[in-house]
Parts: C-alpha cells; sequence; structure tokens
C-alpha cells in the first residue's frame, strides 16, 4: 500500500491508470457477457539506465571520537592547561604529572647506556700503547718482588739455621761434667771448651801407665790421649778439653764419662726449650718466606696474563656480552622515557575538551579520568543484521535522515564496520559508523538518525521488474511478449534492488515487453467491471510503473 499511494501522487499516472482500467473494465465486461476470458498479460518494457542497491538502518549520532585522558602514573597535577569548551590540536599538552622521580631515571639510565657504550667501545679498540706500557711495568715489578722473596727465603734460611745451631750448641754442652767410674781417685777432674760436634753421646776418659808415666785417652765422641799434665786443660777432641787437678790421687781403675748433652744439668731443660722454640721459629719463618715466593709467582703470573689479555683480540663472547649490556641499557633508558612521557598528558586528536574533572595541585592516581576530549567531526551508528552488514564496505556514501529535524538530509561516508558482532535474541548485528560529510551545528549528540547506504550500482544497463525474472534449471530466464506470441529468453541477473533486477542476455533488448503477471482464462457466467478493474489494478500495482495488461491477438 505504501508504495502504492507513493505512485499515486504522479497526477500523470494517475491519467493513465484511470484510461488503462476503464478499458480493462470494459474488456471484462465485454468478455463477461460471452461466459469466457482470455488469458491475459502484465508487462513491462525493458529500461536502460542505471539500478543502485543500498541497505538501511537506524541508530544515534556520536562525536567521531571520545577519550578520557588518564594518567599512567600517580602524582600530583604540576601543571594544568586546559579548560572545559577549549579547543586543542593533536599533541597539546594538556597536563603535567610530577615529574622529578622520572627524570631522575632517564639521566639514570642515561648515564648507565654511555657507561656500556664507553665499554664496548673499549673492547673493540683493542689495547693502547699506555696499557700495554702499564701491563709491562707490573710485570717487572712482579719480577723484581719475586726475586726479593726468593733471595729472603736464603737469608731466612741461614739466619734461622743459625739460631738453630746455636740452640742445639747451647743444649748439647748443657753443664757439662766428667763423671768418675768409682771413688778411687781423688783428684778432680773438670771439663772446658765448648762442644763443636752435633752428635749426642759420651766422651769415656781412660788412665793407663807408661814409661813416660800417667797417659790418658779418650773415645766415644773424641779421640784425644796424651800424658797427663796436671792442672793444664788437655784436648780430648770436639773442642772439649779436660783437666786433672794437680792434688788428689788417680788410679788406674778409675774412667770418667762426659755425657752431650748432660740431661742432669741445672740449664738442660731451660736449653732444650730454647732449641724446641728455635726450630719452630725456623719453620715459621721458612714457611712465611716460601709464602711470600709462592704470593710472588703468582703475582707475576697474574701480570703476564693480563698483558696476554690486554694484547689479544676480543673473543666472540666478549662482544655478545658488551653488546648485550649495552641492549640491556637501552631498554632501561626506553623504559625510562616512556615512564617520563607518561608525566606528560597530550591531546589524543584535535577536538573539544568536554570536562575537566581536577585542578593543579591535586593528586592523582593511575587510570583516574582528569579530562574527556570529543571530536569536532560527527558520526552516525547504525545497526545492520548480518545479512545487510556483509554488503556494507569502507568508502560506500550514504544518506541520512533524522527523526527530530524531518527536514535535513545529509550524505556520509562509512568510516568503519565491526568485525564482530553482537547476538541479542537469536539475531546477529554489526555496527556501522559514517562520519558526516557536512558538519551541522544543530545536529547533536544523541540524536536518532536513519542511514541508507549505497552498496552497489551498474549504469548503462538493462533492468526489468523483478517479478519478470523466473528460474529455472539452474538458470534465470524472461517471457518476451511479441505480437501475441509469448517466448522465453535466457538472461544473466546482475543487481537487484526493491523492484528492479539487471539482466543481459543476446535475445533482450531496451523496449522489449517482458510478462510481468499471467491471467490464466476461466469460464464465467456474469463478471462485472467493477471486478474487472480491480484485478487490472493489483496487477498494475504488483509490476512496477510501467505495466500494462495485454490480450493475444487484442490492441
Amino acid at each position: 500500500m505504501n508504495k502504492l499511494k507513493t505512485i499515486l501522487k504522479n497526477k500523470y499516472f494517475i491519467s493513465a491508470l484511470v484510461i488503462i482500467v476503464a478499458a480493462g473494465g470494459y474488456y471484462f465486461y465485454k468478455k463477461g457477457s460471452s461466459g469466457t476470458t482470455a488469458t491475459q498479460y502484465v508487462t513491462s518494457a525493458v529500461v536502460q539506465g542505471t539500478i543502485t542497491t543500498s541497505v538501511s538502518g537506524t541508530g544515534q549520532v556520536e562525536a567521531s571520537d571520545q577519550m578520557d585522558i588518564k594518567p599512567q602514573t600517580d602524582g600530583r597535577i604540576t601543571s594544568l592547561k586546559i579548560q572545559e569548551n577549549q579547543q586543542v590540536k593533536s599533541g597539546d599538552v594538556m597536563a603535567i604529572i610530577d615529574q622529578q622521580s622520572a627524570a631522575n631515571s632517564v639521566a639514570q639510565a642515561q648515564g648507565n647506556l654511555q657507561q656500556a657504550q664507553a665499554s664496548y667501545d673499549k673492547l673493540m679498540a683493542g689495547a693502547t700503547d699506555l696499557s700495554i706500557q702499564g701491563q709491562n711495568l707490573s710485570i717487572q715489578s712482579a719480577q723484581q718482588a719475586l726475586s726479593q722473596a726468593k733471595q729472603n727465603l736464603k737469608d731466612t734460611t741461614t739466619q734461622q739455621q743459625q739460631a738453630v745451631d746455636k740452640a742445639y750448641s747451647n743444649l748439647l754442652n748443657s753443664g757439662l761434667t766428667a763423671d768418675p767410674s768409682d771413688t778411687n781417685s781423688t783428684a778432680a777432674v773438670t771439663v772446658s771448651g765448648n762442644y763443636t760436634g752435633t752428635d749426642k753421646g759420651s766422651y769415656i776418659i781412660n788412665l793407663y801407665q807408661s814409661g813416660n808415666g800417667m797417659n790418658y785417652s779418650a773415645s766415644g765422641l773424641g779421640t784425644g790421649s796424651g800424658s797427663v799434665n796436671r792442672g793444664l786443660s788437655q784436648s780430648i777432641g770436639n773442642g772439649l778439653y779436660i783437666n786433672f787437678s794437680a792434688s788428689g790421687t788417680l788410679n788406674n781403675s778409675t774412667s770418667w764419662t762426659i755425657n752431650v748433652p748432660n740431661t742432669k744439668a741445672s740449664g738442660y731443660l731451660n736449653n732444650l726449650d730454647a732449641y724446641n722454640s728455635a726450630l719452630l721459629s725456623q719453620q715459621q719463618a721458612l714457611d712465611s718466606a716460601q709464602n711470600q715466593i709462592t704470593s710472588a709467582q703468582n703475582d707475576l703470573d697474574k701480570a703476564n696474563l693480563s698483558l696476554a689479555t690486554t694484547v689479544a683480540p676480543p673473543t666472540a663472547s666478549d662482544i655478545a656480552s658488551a653488546k648485550a649490556q649495552i641492549t640491556s641499557a637501552q631498554a632501561q633508558l626506553a623504559n625510562a622515557q616512556t615512564a617520563y612521557g607518561n608525566t606528560i598528558l597530550k591531546a589524543p586528536f584535535d577536538g573539544v575538551v568536554a570536562s575537566v574533572l581536577f585542578s593543579a595541585g591535586d593528586k592523582v592516581t593511575a587510570g583516574t579520568v582528569i579530562a574527556t576530549v570529543i571530536t569536532k567531526q560527527q558520526v552516525a551508528k547504525i545497526s545492520l543484521n548480518e545479512v545487510d552488514a556483509a554488503k556494507v564496505k569502507v568508502g560506500q556514501k550514504a544518506t541520512l535522515t533524522f527523526s527530530a529535524m524531518p527536514d535535513i538530509s545529509l550524505t556520509g561516508t562509512v568510516a568503519d564496520v565491526d568485525n564482530i558482532g553482537t547476538v541479542s535474541q537469536n539475531v546477529v548485528n554489526f555496527t556501522v559508523k559514517i562520519l558526516l560529510d557536512t558538519q551541522n551545528s544543530t545536529i547533536k549528540p544523541g540524536m536518532s538518525v536513519s542511514a541508507s547506504i549505497l552498496t552497489a550500482s551498474a549504469q548503462d544497463v538493462l533492468t526489468v521488474p523483478s517479478a519478470a525474472v523466473h528460474t529455472g534449471s539452474g538458470s534465470s530466464y524472461v517471457e518476451v511478449l511479441k505480437n501475441g506470441q509469448v517466448s522465453q529468453v535466457t538472461v544473466t541477473t546482475g543487481l537487484s534492488s526493491d523492484t528492479e533486477t539487471q539482466i543481459s542476455g543476446t535475445g533482450i533488448a531496451a523496449g522489449d515487453e517482458v510478462v510481468t503477471q499471467t491471467i490464466n482464462g476461466t469460464a464465467k457466467t456474469t463478471t462485472t467491471s467493477a471486478a474487472g478493474s480491480g484485478n487490472i489494478l493489483q496487477s498494475l500495482t504488483g509490476g512496477g510503473g510501467a505495466a500494462r495488461a495485454r490480450i493475444p491477438g487484442g490492441n
């Protein structure tokens, strides 16, 4: 009925329609009076022109973009450079959060990167003459220290051995006495001198009579012998002397024993302790001197290794490690710079500040909305079902009308189609954004909008009413009425609008009459003109604006 109302608005069409209805009514009346009706055809001419297809949907007007300005770090707002309704450009600084900590992190990261780069450059440059000279000096110093340590060991060995020898000599010479074997001799026998031997043991002094008088002989540790000269010290070997006193008697049966050392002497234990202490000191001193040699040798080895390392080219692992240090430092700097950049809140696009929720000096936390920016350009967001959405592409043109302002019609361009639909009551819908080509200050965000999107068009093509196209045996065809005869012509279909379909084929041309409806003949007893006119009117409205009723063999 809506189509019929639209058609009837055309006064020329109404005049033509009256003529056709009148003629049809007369025909049906005439045929009714005879009791039978012939087969009738409602036809329409093939037209050459333009055909378009479109999809429609409804939605609301919104700003093309809207963004809440949120800091990504906690802190105090040190600077606020915006106010409500202020226009901003993309990149304009809107607010600054306290930057001190972030700035310190950037400076530290820059220093670490410079240090890593310097280490890498030094590694790749290799050893300098000055560093090699320094290494050689270290080697010379280590060699001198080793020589001194070795000499010190020699000196220490000599000194300590002398101390041990002296203590041992003191021990062996502890209170030496000549002990008689019996009491037959009353003369005192004393020992003098210093025992120079190193063996422990005893001297045995014996007396014997000869032609020259009394004689003595020493055995054991000593081998001295001779005439007894009483009152005089006489050698018994190894630095010791014996003295037979001038008074008293001497008997051949008596022998004297001199024990070396004399363990019964009062100073023996002290001398033994001194000797053991000298041995311990000797060992400690020699160990220390040997340790000095070992340490000096290690230092020399290290100096030689350091020189070899200095003059050697860098290894692949050394280079990789140095590069890794640079990469790590660069990443730390990038993170620090990002953190610093996060303290500066900038306008994301050209637009208008819709709201400001904080003031300079206020403390904010990460994620808190401090302002909202919207764009001046408006978009229509409409919802389409999945069948229609599949036909829509970015860049297609659209016509927009507004419920609140029926007199305004604007054009727009599809800017975005959702990739994922939303399901509601088992119906899948997709949101389509249409940018308004012309901004109109009377159009406000939130207003209802209807959109018709042009999805396809073809120019200079043949079109027929969609009711004229039939499908059978896997192909499409139309029925062409010529000279009262109907024939089927195979066609290829193209675009289809709500009422028309694009066709092409070798047996069809502009101006041909195609059948849109067939009214089969039936036997009737009476037919009124009113009934006949009603059938023809119904056929006309169903078959398109160029429909005609035809009777085979008629005019």
